[in-house]
Parts: C-alpha cells; sequence; structure tokens
C-alpha cells in the first residue's frame, strides 16, 4: 500500500511538474514575461508624457499593470465559401491592455523575433476600445480577437453562438462602416472580399507572388517557433527570481 502510495505521490509530482514547465515555456507566458519587462522600461516615458499615453496622473503611471493579453489573428487567403472564423491564424504577437484600478488605459504590445519575444511599442487605445464595446454589447472580451487584414485592424468576438466583427478606429464610409459598430461575420467577410477585389485591381499587372490578394501573406502567420526550450525554462525562472 505504500509503494502504491508512494507512486501515486510521484506521479502526481511528475504531472504538476510537466504541467508548470509546459506553462513557463508557453507561447503566452514568454510574451507576459517579455511586456512585463517592457512595462518597466516603458514606465519613465510614461511618466513623462502620462497624459499622451491616457493617464490622469503620474501616480496612475506607477500603479499600472498588465491585464490578460488579445491574440492578433490574421487571414492568409480569404475564402468566401468558408465562414470567417475558420479561416483565421494566429499571428506571432500580442497586444496586452495597461491596466489601472481594472480598466484599461494604453495598449502594449510585442512580437516573436527569431525565436525570441521583444517589446514593439507602447501607446494607442484598441484594448480600450475592446473593452468598452464588450461592455456595451455583452460580449466577453477574453473572447476578442484582433484580426489584421490587407494591412487593417478588425475586432472579431461572438455571442450566444454568433460571430460579430467591427472596426475598432475610424469609419470607413467607402464600405458604409462606422466604428465600434457591429456587423454580422459574413457581412465582414463582404467587406474584406470587397477590399481584395479592389487591392487585386491596383495591383493588376504586378508579380502575382508580390501579394496580390491584398491578403498580407508576410510570416506575420508563421508558427509560434520560440526559441528552445531551456532558453525559455531559464527565462522564466530568471523572471520569478527578479520579482
Amino acid at each position: 500500500m505504500r509503494k502504491m502510495g508512494l507512486a501515486g505521490s510521484l506521479l502526481i509530482l511528475a504531472i504538476l511538474l510537466i504541467t508548470g514547465i509546459s506553462y513557463a515555456v508557453s507561447a503566452e507566458e514568454q510574451a507576459r514575461i517579455c511586456a512585463e519587462e517592457s512595462l518597466d522600461f516603458f514606465r519613465s516615458t510614461m511618466e513623462a508624457y502620462y497624459r499622451d499615453f491616457n493617464f490622469f496622473s503620474q501616480e496612475d503611471v506607477k500603479l499600472a499593470e498588465l491585464g490578460t493579453p488579445i491574440p492578433r489573428f490574421n487571414i492568409n487567403d480569404l475564402d468566401m465559401y468558408d465562414h470567417l472564423i475558420n479561416q483565421v491564424k494566429p499571428a506571432i504577437f500580442y497586444v496586452f491592455p495597461v491596466m489601472v484600478d481594472g480598466e484599461p488605459v494604453t495598449d502594449l504590445t510585442v512580437v516573436l523575433e527569431n525565436g525570441k519575444w521583444e517589446k514593439v511599442d507602447v501607446g494607442g487605445n484598441l484594448c480600450q476600445t475592446i473593452y468598452d464595446v464588450s461592455k456595451r454589447e455583452g460580449f466577453d472580451v477574453a473572447d476578442a480577437k484582433i484580426l489584421g487584414f490587407a494591412g487593417e485592424t478588425f475586432v472579431l468576438n461572438n455571442k450566444d453562438g454568433k460571430n460579430f466583427g467591427y472596426i475598432p478606429f475610424y469609419d470607413d464610409p467607402e464600405y458604409g462602416l462606422k466604428s465600434k459598430e457591429l456587423m454580422s461575420s459574413d457581412k465582414l467577410k463582404s467587406v474584406l472580399g470587397e477590399k481584395v477585389e479592389k487591392m487585386s485591381k491596383i495591383n493588376k499587372g504586378l508579380n502575382p507572388e508580390e501579394g496580390v490578394s491584398g491578403s498580407m501573406k508576410t510570416d506575420i502567420s508563421a508558427p509560434f517557433k520560440q526559441e528552445n526550450i531551456f532558453l525559455r525554462l531559464a527565462n522564466y525562472i530568471h523572471f520569478i527570481l527578479k520579482k
């Protein structure tokens, strides 16, 4: 009985160890480590220009912390005959909301470059917009997806089993779109299809491999090819010990 108990304990310990390592070396956790370090890096700049970063005071900057990252996705080749949500592919960067008292104030973005997560920039109100629209429409922020397509930004979310999208920044009168106004997934797919068609006409005569589909054919949708697991684990341990 004691042997069985010991074996069971060792098995549980092994499972916890494997789970812990998987978490520590995951793309999201490695991205968060980079974002946490980047927040410290940018904090002095944000304090000096706090109004430009949408903070009310320098004290708010000192209190700022990261929220749950909102992942970005892309569509490599738009298929008008498939559901839009089935076509999104994870991009290799995250947008973190910078929070004060549980509310997003600005954004911090990190990207995967040569296997390692690097800071991109801080600023903007994309996360704040996503939180505001989610609150207004009864969406779960955790379901939000930032969609990059043809150099533009959209947001996807769902409610009651239905998918919706919207443009977060400015009105697009050419396509009859108003910022932060919901449209069905099919409507958004139709708009994206029109944009592809327009870009194809503009690029007519160019080499087909130069991206005439307008679908942002870049390595931004490449798999999360991070540095080797031992370096990632060492990075996690180093970060924990510094805290």
